[in-house]
């Protein structure tokens, strides 16, 4: 190391800097569900004690595909994937739910004509034999099963052509799935064919049930109060075009929110009703403008919050609002520095999710659009993320990375989102590798507080590893240090074995140092030149200059990376 860095003690580089040194995130590695297939976005779910990850496996079939699903008790060891046993024939449409020990699974057959409902009792270990919802007798098809989950109450809607063109029907179960309605409720309240109704999304909360769709000219809803089992008798207008694409839909109490993107003037719009979707304010507020991509939407206790990527800045962007969506505040949640590349895409295709008062962003960043990255021939995308604990009002002053390595491969990455869950304070995520077309995970215990992090860190393995014979140019901004406005500063050192804790006021919160005892600094990014013994270890640290509001400036470090020679 004496070829890049010159040796200086830890004490003596906090009075160089002259300014505190903020702390790092917790090191989180990614867990590999399934390594190679040809499979779906994922999804999550959990029901202590399982954390589930499911999925849509195109393998043997582009026209249908087989469920599969694993699950997990902490979200780094993942049973084999498996398959309800209804699922080996493979079906046209699906989805999954659980609840308590339950796990719910609708299908459609291969041809699309029949509705089923499987049932497990013991977290998917076993399924009971399968019941029909829909039989094929009825003619047409069935299409988009979704179901709504409210204590032992089922809500499953779907887009049912029996009568021509698709109406919206569903049914009902009290008891945990074990019976049904002998027949299915229609939700539109026009005559039955009359217009095409399809591109349907579901929302509950305790006994409130919305069901939205989109018609040939118009968005509409229909609302029940008592678990889907009773319905309005006449469905309500949303919106009176049909203009509309991409959309998301949640639901808190009785309020309601809907964001969609609008294909006539290409923005970010949403709308909320107060009385579980039987009246909606008018007209739509539209947040910005956005690449036709599905904005993200979470609602908690009268506050509600909605993820989109600006097409004019190209940054992930979260906008608030706290009295039933009348006005809303926009805080820009990714640091990474804009693109240097005419019409790439830096930051895409964000996901939310929220607990209590805390709300986490994640999306797709490209980091080798990156100005000071290494140049590739293809895009390499990484899960990045920022979160809030007072409701979305204030967000971490740098984003982090969900796991280390490069996550998602491929020219399509910036269409398959990473999906996030939060559970207990902990953060679950999953997301497809376009590399691979499997699926990649990550959790997080805890959410680092106040922008820094706490306890032991353990060490990242196998970043940019430097070659005894070629070296390696170390690049801050591959793994956690997107400064915004000021080079990357670069610590080196041995890997600590127990934290040195910080002393107030040098810290921006409860801080760390990673590394032990530094060995220097460098303001630029290293090439490491070849030389070094194969296996020889060191570790990394990079931070970026902050100034906080109500704090002096400061210096936010990354996560601690182990870095290993090799040959």
């Amino acid at each position: 190391m004496s070829d890049t860095t010159a040796p200086i003690a830890s004490t003596a580089l906090l009075a160089a800097f002259a300014m505190p040194i903020a702390g790092q995130s917790n090191c989180h590695s990614e867990f590999t569900i399934v390594a190679s297939g040809s499979c779906s976005v994922p999804r999550m779910a959990v029901s202590d004690p399982w954390i589930y990850a499911w999925w849509s496996d195109y393998s043997t079939s582009t026209s249908w595909s087989t469920l599969r699903y694993a699950r997990s008790t902490d979200g780094v060891a993942w049973s084999s994937p498996t398959s309800p046993s209804v699922a080996a024939s493979g079906v046209a449409e699906r989805d999954f739910a659980v609840s308590g020990s339950d796990a719910f699974y609708a299908w459609s057959d291969p041809s699309g004509t029949m509705l089923g409902f499987s049932r497990s009792t013991d977290g998917g270990a076993t399924w009971l034999p399968s019941q029909i919802i829909r039989p094929d007798s009825l003619g047409g098809g069935v299409g988009a099963a979704r179901f709504a989950v409210t204590g032992s109450t089922l809500c499953l809607v779907w887009t049912d052509t029996r009568n021509d063109d698709g109406d919206i029907y569903c049914n009902v179960s009290t008891d945990d799935g074990a019976t049904w309605l002998a027949n299915g409720i229609r939700l539109d309240s026009d005559a039955p064919g009359a217009t095409q109704s399809e591109l349907h999304s579901i929302a509950v909360d305790g006994q409130y049930v919305c069901a939205m769709w989109r018609r040939t000219d118009s968005i509409r809803c229909n609302t029940s109060s008592d678990g889907g089992s009773t319905w309005s008798t006449i469905d309500t207008e949303i919106l009176d075009s049909d203009a509309f694409w991409s959309s998301e839909l949640t639901m808190h109490g009785s309020d309601v929110y809907l964001a969609w993107c609008d294909v006539l003037d290409s923005g970010v719009h949403v709308k909320h009703s107060g009385d579980s979707g039987q009246t909606w304010t008018q007209p739509s507020v539209r947040l910005g403008d956005s690449y036709l991509r599905t904005p993200s939407i979470a609602a908690e206790d009268g506050v509600v919050c909605v993820i989109w990527q600006d097409s004019s800045t190209q940054h992930m962007i979260v906008s608030r609002s706290a009295d039933d969506g009348a006005t809303w505040t926009p805080t820009r949640v990714s640091s990474a520095r804009p693109s240097v590349y005419p019409g790439s895409l830096d930051a895409v295709t964000g996901k939310l999710t929220s607990e209590g008062s805390t709300f986490v962003a994640a999306w797709l960043y490209n980091r080798h659009r990156d100005p000071d990255a290494p140049a590739v021939t293809e895009s390499d995308y990484v899960i990045r993320c920022n979160y809030s604990f007072d409701g979305g009002v204030n967000w971490q002053r740098l984003d982090r990375r969900l796991g280390t390595d490069a996550t998602v491969l491929g020219f399509l990455a910036d269409l398959f989102a990473p999906f996030v869950r939060l559970h207990d304070g902990a953060l679950h995520a999953a997301w497809r590798n376009d590399g691979t077309g499997g699926i990649e995970s990550t959790t997080w215990d805890t959410l680092p507080a106040g922008g820094c992090g706490s306890g032991p860190r353990p060490a990242c393995v196998g970043l940019l590893p430097p070659s005894a014979s070629l070296g390696a140019l170390l690049n801050c901004n591959s793994f956690g240090a997107n400064c915004l406005t000021t080079n990357p500063i670069m610590l080196f050192g041995k890997c600590s074995s127990a934290p040195i804790e910080l002393p107030d006021p040098l810290g921006c919160g409860s801080c760390y140092l990673g590394i032990d005892p530094v060995w220097g600094t460098l303001s630029h990014m290293p090439s490491i030149p070849p030389g070094l013994p194969i296996g020889f270890q060191f570790c990394i640290q990079c931070g970026c200059v902050s100034s906080p509001v109500s704090q002096q400036v400061c210096i936010e470090l990354s996560d601690a990376a182990l870095v290993i020679v090799g040959p």
